[in-house]
């Protein structure tokens, strides 16, 4: 059976981009300074911090996001551009040179995890528990 993988790679620019405009979106205070870059930690769980260039007072702020936020800020960021992301797929983040890239698996048939509410729906035809 077929498996549709798409990549979708987030440069560092379009990662703060669109880590910037989620946390606009919930009410987040942002430093009165423009970003410099996104800082990403892998281990034990992805981390990105968004720092900012130093204020007058030579004060350095960041913003922290989760692994979570940051799957929805990119995701909410592809909604943006109008590119699809289903949300019935299995989705993860892996990281590609200074960015990000967010995955995005799309099994069919009977690879599709079956425990998935949207299987039926989808795949309705192939599904033999009814």
């Amino acid at each position: 059976m077929p498996l549709d993988l798409r990549t979708t790679i987030f440069a560092n620019d379009e990662l703060v981009a669109a880590l910037l405009d989620y946390a606009q979106e919930r009410d987040v205070t942002l430093p009165l300074t423009r970003p410099r870059a996104a800082v990403m930690t892998w281990e034990p769980e992805l981390n990105v911090n968004v720092v900012f260039f130093p204020d007058a007072v030579e004060r350095e702020e960041a913003l922290s996001f989760t692994r979570n936020e940051v799957a929805a800020a990119l995701i909410l960021y592809c909604h943006h551009f109008h590119e699809p992301v289903p949300h019935h797929a299995e989705k993860s983040l892996e990281p590609y040179r200074d960015g990000i890239q967010l995955m995005i698996r799309f099994p069919w048939g009977p690879l599709w995890n079956p425990d998935h509410p949207a299987r039926k729906a989808t795949f309705a035809s192939l599904c033999d528990d009814d």
